[in-house]
């Protein structure tokens, strides 16, 4: 007899075909504090193979034109982790960023020096020379093409996209002309300062080149703009996939050639490229872990040597001096100086579970919260309810909590599962198993697949439908 004062449960151990799933690590994240060749290196280190990490880009006070400090960016996304981002102005008139910037998959900003880290859908780490380039089409026709985004621009020739982020009014160069588009279509063309639309974006022409907004857009067109990834070291591809990316640099090292050379990118600052100075780093390594930190005072040279030392296959510099910045959910800002423009922060999500159906001779088994529901584990198998189950397979369980051994009969057949154990018994052979048996949520879970295999039953997943099948043989 099954004891009352416990629910048995017994897991079905199928491997999810088709899509990877990758579930929940119990200690994804970790800070460290260490003397790294003779420096006091901090740093965090993210697991990013745990699919609840997701990487998030931080804009001080939700917009592209301000400041805050990394600390106070990072507790409004509750982030277990952020570093400072990319340079910006931070000795004069508005606070602008440089470097490229993406959030949620949105170009918001592009540099036109250093290099960019991108984090992908995937919580993979890339990092390339990155040229974004953009293209306006009207009515579907290829007609221009933007210089910059959220930047905004003296050149005579310069043309120039806004999106709500920069939520402050564009003062305009005498002879700008600038078209409003709202849900893709042109509202308005004005020649006044403007503020982006919150539903929109809006393209300015600098004077030079106004003429041709009289000639190209007129009210009531569509109009959309994109825009293209250039790239030397990784694919176009891959950057279609980054969620987050930062523009900043000098790189360091490059799907592991070291790369360091700040004139090579664009940076002609002694401060950047040859003198020791306080840097903040990012990189990757080859088992997919993520590593955030500051070091102080050293020169590119040194980093490298720093970021090898921590097996770090990828890694580039971002904004340095002032602005180095480091937080840690568990120890608040570890370094932090100027408040900054924007950053980069991790944090922890929660993966809704599908529904999972399980067929049995083309019946539905029915589970409720009394008897246990079917879920996905960690290792991307799914675990089902013991008993409605095998009851619904028409075999008789019992539970021996001495021994913490679950048995179940059918047509001859004894099958022994014990608690822990990478095996069952079949008519006491042993076969191994995949998993183990385990008790979890004060109920027990048994692997199942080769139990249901054993009675002449065939597992069959289908992903479509989130359903297990499982038929007689015979």
């Amino acid at each position: 007899m099954l004891r009352k004062a416990k629910l048995i449960c017994i897991v079905i151990s199928i491997f999810i075909l088709g899509k990877t799933s990758v579930f929940a690590y119990s200690n994804p994240y970790s800070y460290t504090s260490s003397n790294v060749n003779g420096y006091n290196i901090k740093y965090v280190t993210l697991d990013m193979n745990d699919a609840t990490l997701k990487s998030v880009v931080l804009n001080a006070n939700k917009e592209i034109t301000s400041t805050q400090s990394l600390e106070q960016m990072a507790k409004e996304v509750n982030a277990i982790a952020a570093i400072n981002g990319t340079y910006f102005e931070a000795y004069g008139g508005i606070p602008i960023p440089w470097g490229t910037i993406i959030r949620d998959k949105k170009v918001l900003h592009i540099g036109n020096t250093g290099s960019v880290v991108g984090i992908t859908e995937e919580n993979k780490l890339i990092i390339d020379n990155l040229t974004i380039n953009f293209e306006v089409y009207i009515n579907g026709v290829y007609r221009a093409i933007p210089w910059r985004i959220n930047h905004p621009s003296t050149e005579d020739g310069a043309i120039t996209i806004f999106t709500p982020e920069y939520k402050q009014e564009l003062q305009v160069l005498e002879g700008t002309k600038t078209v409003i588009v709202t849900n893709g279509i042109v509202t308005s063309i004005t020649d006044r300062d403007f503020t982006a639309p919150k539903d929109g974006f809006a393209i300015s022409y600098n004077p030079s080149v106004a003429h041709l907004v009289e000639e190209r857009y007129k009210v009531g067109d569509k109009v959309e703009y994109k825009h293209k990834f250039v790239t030397k070291h990784t694919k176009p591809e891959d950057w279609d996939n980054v969620v987050s990316a930062i523009g900043a640099g000098p790189s360091l090292i490059i799907n592991g050639e070291v790369t360091a050379d700040g004139l090579k990118e664009g940076f002609w600052e002694a401060k950047i490229n040859t003198n020791k100075a306080s840097r903040s780093f990012i990189g990757s390594t080859k088992d997919g872990k993520i590593v955030i930190g500051t070091i102080p005072n050293a020169t590119l040279k040194e980093a490298v040597a720093i970021c090898q030392s921590l097996n770090l296959i990828n890694a580039m510099c971002l904004d340095g001096g002032w602005s180095t910045a480091l937080y840690y959910k568990d120890k608040g800002a570890i370094v932090q100086g100027r408040n900054i423009n924007n950053g980069l922060a991790f944090v922890k999500t929660e993966i809704k579970q599908p529904e999972i159906n399980i067929n049995i001779d083309g019946k539905k088994v029915v589970f409720t919260d009394s008897t246990g529901k079917p879920y996905i584990d960690k290792n991307g198998r799914i675990q089902v309810p013991l008993r409605v189950t095998m009851e619904s397979a028409g075999a008789n369980v019992t539970w021996d909590s001495s021994k913490e051994t679950a048995t179940v009969d059918k047509n001859g057949i004894s099958i022994s599962v014990k608690i822990g154990q990478d095996y069952i018994t079949v008519n006491n052979m042993e076969i191994k198993n995949d998993t183990v048996a385990m008790i979890n949520s004060n109920k027990t879970y048994v692997p199942i697949r080769v139990v249901l295999e054993a009675f002449g039953y065939d597992v069959v997943w289908d992903d479509n439908s989130k359903t297990v099948n499982i038929s007689s043989k015979y």
